[in-house]
């Protein structure tokens, strides 16, 4: 609890003004005493509107001040709107009875208040109690059943402690087994680690010779390349030697079949006229009578074959065998003709 105790220092109604503007919230001040400071109207009514909204002081004393009745009635109004004032000292000033008298029940309204506001929570709290009162039974009889269940969890703890004890023993001998284990298998690692060094280095001499083999076939590969990539070389300008040669000999082809077309349109000319002129000539042989005696006959065959004119039949005879045996040099050439045609065609 915080007092303010200013009594009898003369501060009068420009300090009170002044101080009544920072009254509106004191924190935790709960008395102020302002008696025998010279307070009027002037300095009363400001002072009672601040504590009008004051929330922290119960007891305000204001004994032996300058204070009118109007003044007080006017303050009774501010302070009407209190509600945490209990005790308001305003002896010795001129206020009357029937002011005096609504003073106090203002404090006797906020006791009240108070009281009940104090009051409140203890009332809640009383139910509350009375309500965990009548939860008790059950409470009881449920601790009870934690009781038994508590101890019921104690023998299953023994029972599990013994257990694990047992258990611990055996877990003991299995690890000395295990340790015995794990030192075999600690010296079959040292060795597996020893002869995979050994594999190691091996595995590096040949990793070295492989590299060396490698290098070497890649050389020889470079080298193949070279050859092929020479060898296409030389094939392509072949390929292109050939192809030229190609053009050329067809170019010559061409050239000979321009050739030969008019030589056989000659050709075909000539055997056209020799095949004419066979036609001409065996149409004059026809006409000339020659063909029976190219072929063979004789002419003067039925002469010799009829009654009279022996004689001349015989002489025609004979000039007839004379003819056939012996042909005229007209004769030779027109079958000479006739064999050089058939001999060309």
């Amino acid at each position: 609890m915080v007092t303010l105790l200013l009594h009898n220092n003369g501060l009068e109604n420009d300090s009170i003004c002044a101080l009544a503007g920072s009254l509106r919230d004191t924190g935790n001040l709960s008395l102020l005493d302002l008696s025998s400071c010279k307070i009027s109207h002037e300095g009363g009514v400001p002072l009672a509107e601040a504590l009008a909204e004051n929330t922290s002081i119960l007891t305000l004393r204001l004994c032996d001040n300058f204070l009118s009745e109007g003044a007080g009635r006017t303050m009774t109004e501010h302070l009407s709107r209190n509600q945490t004032l209990t005790t308001i000292d305003m002896t010795g000033n001129q206020v009357n009875h029937t002011t005096a008298k609504e003073l106090r029940n203002i404090c006797n309204k906020n006791m009240w208040r108070r009281k009940n506001l104090e009051a409140a929570p203890l009332k809640l709290e009383i139910i509350r109690l009375k309500q965990e009162e009548a939860k008790l039974p059950d409470v009881e009889a449920e601790l009870v059943e934690q009781t038994e269940a508590i101890a019921n969890a104690q023998r299953v703890i023994d029972s599990a402690t013994a257990q694990m004890a047992m258990i611990e023993e055996d877990t003991q001998s299995e690890m000395t087994l295990l340790k015995k284990k794990l030192t075999e298998v600690d010296t079959l690692l040292k060795d597996e680690e020893k002869k995979l060094g050994d594999r190691e280095e091996d595995l590096r001499k040949v990793q070295e010779d492989y590299d060396l083999k490698i290098k070497e076939l890649q050389a020889t590969l470079q080298q193949e390349q070279q050859n092929k990539e020479n060898l296409e070389r030389q094939l392509l300008e072949r390929s292109e030697d050939l192809e030229t040669a190609h053009r050329s000999h067809q170019d010559q082809v061409q050239d000979l079949n321009v050739q030969i077309e008019p030589a056989q349109r000659a050709t075909n000319l000539c055997r056209q006229q020799e095949r004419e002129a066979q036609v001409e000539l065996t149409h004059r042989l026809e006409g000339m009578g020659l063909m029976e005696e190219v072929s063979g006959v004789p002419v003067g065959s039925n002469g010799s074959s009829g009654g009279g004119g022996s004689g001349v039949a015989a002489s025609g005879g004979g000039g007839g065998s004379a003819l056939a045996r012996k042909p005229s040099s007209t004769q030779q050439q027109q079958q000479q003709k006739l064999s050089g045609s058939h001999s060309f065609s």
